[in-house]
């Protein structure tokens, strides 16, 4: 048989890709389980919450939602994981505020935060809680704020680690109020509150689901939230700026995100499952436990909602010379 004239021979192999790539993009979605990389150990609060998604997000797409926990490098091992991912969907990720953090606290992240992830839902925010030993001597945000004014950096605060949100709301606390506080950070929520119920430290800022149990149980006294409302879980709480600190709000959060490159569609549907999973009445009542107010934003929002997100923790670390351990 004669060679195949070249131009004969490419015009054939676009006729033979064509099918194949309409057939790739007319393949339903989702072909097989999706696998949402978490980037924390099991127990925590993001497990918690994926663990009340996952049963109705399983029914919303057919496919089981399978975690794969990646904790290390303050979330940037699971990022870096969603990232690196084939965008088909199949790949996704929980994300929380430690990305708008990383941002700027890492300087050689193994990705780029806006070019490499897909923003899909804003799933919701939680608002941080002060929590202090009920034997403390303030009897309220006021009297501590008093007390701090009295005697700068005598009163010391626990976080989750160097960089962590909590850390960098208290920051945020400090320049706003005008008042030094002495940093104590551990490495998680555990031995943070441990030695806050053993008075070792004077204050924490954490999340509702950090503080429930102890809260429930009397082992700590919730000062104020850091919402600009109170919140639904602990109504008689009241707002940072009710107990003497206008113009103060801090908030966790917590997000999907997929490979950039994802198909749209893909996100989209992606992310009207998520909404609609997030509106269930079930749903809704057990984040509200967890401290979560529901967002359930749009891709484009999340995507604005994160880069503030990374402006404002990026004046509080540049401002207070924040360097990673």
């Amino acid at each position: 048989m004669p060679p195949i004239p070249r131009r004969l021979a490419l015009s054939a192999l676009s006729l033979v890709g064509a099918p194949r790539g309409a057939r790739a993009q007319e393949a339903p979605w989702p072909a097989r389980p999706i696998t949402m990389v978490v980037p924390f150990s099991t127990g925590g609060s993001v497990d918690a919450v994926l663990r009340v998604l996952k049963p109705e997000l399983e029914a919303a797409l057919g496919q089981p939602i399978v975690p794969d926990y990646r904790p290390g490098g303050a979330t940037a091992l699971g990022a870096a994981t969603v990232a690196r991912a084939r965008p088909d969907g199949h790949t996704l990720g929980m994300v929380v505020d430690a990305l708008a953090v990383n941002a700027s606290l890492y300087p050689n992240l193994p990705y780029d935060t806006l070019a490499d992830l897909m923003p899909v839902t804003l799933l919701g925010v939680m608002p941080l809680v002060m929590a202090v030993h009920p034997a403390a001597p303030h009897a309220d945000l006021a009297a501590l704020l008093a007390a701090a004014r009295a005697r700068p950096g005598a009163l010391t605060y626990a976080s989750v680690g160097v960089g962590s949100v909590n850390h960098l709301a208290m920051e945020l606390l400090s320049r706003q109020a005008g008042l030094r506080f002495t940093h104590v950070p551990y490495r998680g929520g555990g031995p943070a509150v441990t030695d806050l119920l053993g008075r070792h430290v004077d204050l924490m800022l954490m999340t509702l689901a950090l503080a429930r149990q102890q809260l429930d149980a009397g082992g700590l006294r919730a000062l104020a939230v850091t919402s600009a409302a109170r919140l639904a879980g602990l109504p008689g709480v009241p707002t940072a700026a009710e107990a003497g600190l206008p113009g103060y709000s801090a908030y966790s959060w917590m997000g999907v995100a997929a490979p950039r490159g994802t198909p749209e569609a893909v996100v989209r549907r992606l992310h009207e499952a998520l909404r609609d999973v997030l509106a269930q009445p079930r749903v809704n009542e057990a984040l509200a436990h967890l401290g979560m107010q529901v967002e359930a934003s749009p891709p484009e929002v999340f995507g604005r909602f994160l880069r503030r997100d990374i402006a404002t923790w990026a004046e509080v670390i540049r401002a207070s010379d924040i360097r990673p351990e």
